[in-house]
């Protein structure tokens, strides 16, 4: 019985300590990016959905994060989440060559949702769908979307062509937004410097 008496608490003492691996991680999949070693959080809260070929997570906070990964992890049941670069039809009537041009080289394409946050840098990004809340926070970035409520930008050299943008808060420099819709956006803030909003050509 003695020599039993270690081995069932060495079994005890995993258990524990994968039970408080487990609250820790909050129960979630991380899912990588490897080409740019980016990573997100897929977390189990009841408010997570999977939509179309898109991962949205909702954090504590009620943020919703879109994973943008050319390819899950193996062993997880997270399915490929990008989709081909938008045709010439998903720019309706553009004829600004510098949208244009966007269009052609985007690389991901993700849904929109009520809080979309973009992380990376160095990307092109269409979001198909109604943003009520985009959080541009990578350099070098360029995002083309439908209608967004409120844009706020913290990275640098990032442009956005929107259809419809309601109001832009800047903290970041050197950014660039291009609207297509009748009514111009409202800056509410611009902490950073040498910021541009224009009309499509």
């Amino acid at each position: 019985m003695t020599r039993q008496l270690p081995r069932k608490r060495a079994l005890q003492t995993l258990a524990l300590f994968g039970g408080f691996a487990l609250i820790a991680s909050g129960c979630s999949t991380n899912v990588s990016d490897d080409s740019k070693e980016s990573e997100t959080a897929v977390a189990t809260a009841p408010a997570t959905t999977i939509a179309g070929d898109n991962v949205q997570t909702t954090e504590i906070d009620g943020d919703v994060t879109n994973v943008n990964d050319d390819s899950a992890d193996s062993g997880d049941d997270v399915a490929d989440n990008t989709t081909d670069a938008p045709d010439a039809a998903d720019t309706n009537d553009i004829t600004d060559p510098e949208w244009l041009e966007a269009a052609a080289s985007s690389e991901k394409t993700i849904n929109g949702g009520p809080s979309v946050n973009i992380t990376e840098s160095d990307t092109v990004i269409t979001i198909k769908g109604d943003c009520e809340s985009l959080n541009i926070l990578g350099a070098n970035v360029t995002v083309l979307a439908e209608d967004i409520s409120v844009l706020s930008i913290t990275g640098s050299n990032v442009k956005v062509f929107g259809e419809e943008i309601g109001t832009v808060q800047f903290t970041g420099s050197d950014n660039t937004i291009v609207w297509s819709d009748v009514s111009e956006p409202t800056v509410g803030s611009e902490l950073g410097t040498n910021n541009t909003i224009r009309r499509a050509e």
